[in-house]
């Protein structure tokens, strides 16, 4: 064997070897990268420098989108954790006092920028989570979540994932409304924990459009007013804050949706789009 052979095979061997430490199986290294707004911790089994990055300018790019929305007075005291944790199997994101857990999800629908902008939301509110901590309040967490996905819907136009999928919005609840497919709002207000997963498509989607409604008609303020409440979230705050009842504001709703509906170019094509996209999804009945 010729010297030259012989160093050839050392060389693969050595890049054999090192590639194989970089293997999964391998103990992970910890990653922590940050920016001006936010904390990136993950591991080099969940992602790389590259990625992070793309995450963390992602996120400062959403940032005073969001503000804009909120008001500056609203502005996160410190900064904002994001956990990058791995692909997608089970647990969708989600906000808790550690930061927001991100999990990847297909390319199709941005990786870990899927539901980011989502969980971006509850973090902005951390600050009034613990000074009223208002998660016993009667119809708070509807509340929370549809405000969560409304203000998403509005600050991120890229946004192709759970649970529009690319879809124009009302299209998409107007024709649930069309095809009987809605889940009454005392419902999704009295029973949010009980139907909030199992019936996501139509929960997440019906409580975004409901506060898209009230922006459009009770105007920004009232909608912010009704989002930070300071007092417990009764029927009798609705009514006090909106100067409606909650049954003639679901009513006045359901209206406002259909009239959207027919107004969108091609909504009908758009809907059967979307059952298509979702085919997996059965509907809820109530």
């Amino acid at each position: 064997m010729s010297y030259l052979n012989l160093k050839l095979i050392l060389i693969l061997s050595f890049l054999i070897l090192h590639t194989g430490a970089c293997d999964k199986n391998e103990d992970p290294i910890s990653i922590f990268m940050e920016s001006a707004h936010f904390i990136v911790l993950t591991n080099t089994n969940h992602s790389n420098e590259v990625e992070i990055q793309e995450v963390l300018d992602r996120a400062e790019e959403l940032y005073p989108n969001i503000l804009e929305v909120l008001g500056e007075e609203r502005e996160p005291i410190n900064k904002i954790t994001l956990r990058l944790e791995g692909d997608f199997v089970e647990q969708g994101p989600y906000f808790d006092p550690d930061g927001i857990h991100l999990f990847r999800y297909s390319q199709e629908e941005n990786g870990y920028l899927a539901l980011m902008t989502h969980e971006l939301i509850h973090a902005f509110r951390e600050e009034y989570y613990i000074e009223y901590d208002p998660w016993s309040w009667e119809n708070y967490p509807f509340l929370d979540e549809g405000f969560a996905e409304y203000v998403a819907m509005m600050v991120d136009s890229t946004k192709n994932s759970f649970p529009w999928y690319g879809y124009d919005a009302y299209a998409v609840v107007g024709d649930m409304v069309l095809k009987e497919n809605l889940i009454p709002f005392e419902i999704l207000r009295e029973r949010h924990h009980e139907i909030n997963q199992p019936c996501h498509i139509q929960t997440y989607t019906q409580r975004a459009l409901w506060m898209n409604y009230l922006d459009e008609t009770y105007g920004r303020d009232t909608l912010l007013l009704l989002n930070y409440p300071e007092t417990p979230t009764t029927a009798g705050f609705f009514e006090n804050t909106l100067g409606a009842s909650l049954v003639e504001v679901d009513s006045s709703w359901h209206s406002w949706v259909l009239e959207k509906y027919n107004s969108t170019p091609n909504a009908a094509q758009i809907a059967d789009g979307f059952r298509n996209h979702t085919s997996w999804y059965e509907y809820c009945e109530y």
